[in-house]
């Protein structure tokens, strides 16, 4: 018997299949969005970051916390802090940010948001409640400067648009 010969077609699968993609060049402001930034550009103000220029920077529920840690007069742990000037307590590790350095400057990356403990408005120290390990927050000279400020700064804003 002869062999006969069967036409060979391209399978179904090779039609299908998509070419791997290639990865993404870093721009030079270090993000992986494809384009490159021209060389120098910086962008004027970081989502959600603070300007120390611009103390209205800072976000009202920051504000609260300072409200609140000057009343305290040891400081306070993370959930006095939220029950106490109403902020949500998943959301402290934004607001104050995390005792961990490393962490911390990762979530403010991650969330564009600067912490109290970076801008050194508050201070973390180790102590224990009820016999159990907890950070324990103050605010610092700084942060009652920047309080002061903050309210000075609103009370004119809210004198500039009065006149309007």
């Amino acid at each position: 018997m002869a062999a006969t010969k069967i036409p060979v077609t391209a399978s179904k699968t090779a039609k299908t299949e998509k070419k791997a993609r290639k990865p993404l060049k870093k721009a030079s402001d270090g993000s992986l969005r494809g384009v490159a930034k021209p060389k120098g550009w910086k962008p004027e103000k970081p989502m959600g970051g603070f300007d120390k220029k611009d103390i209205l920077s800072l976000r009202k529920p920051q504000v609260r916390i300072l409200e609140t840690l000057k009343t305290a007069k040891n400081g306070l742990v993370r959930k006095d802090i939220s029950e106490r000037s109403k902020v949500e307590y998943a959301w402290l590790c934004n607001w104050i940010g995390q005792p961990d350095n490393a962490a911390r400057k990762d979530r403010e990356t991650r969330w564009g948001i600067t912490s109290l403990l970076t801008l050194k408005f508050v201070t973390v120290r180790e102590g224990e409640v009820d016999s159990k390990k907890a950070y324990i927050y103050t605010i610092t000279d700084a942060g009652k400067n920047a309080l002061a400020e903050y309210k000075d700064a609103s009370k004119a804003k809210d004198k500039e648009k009065a006149k309007k």
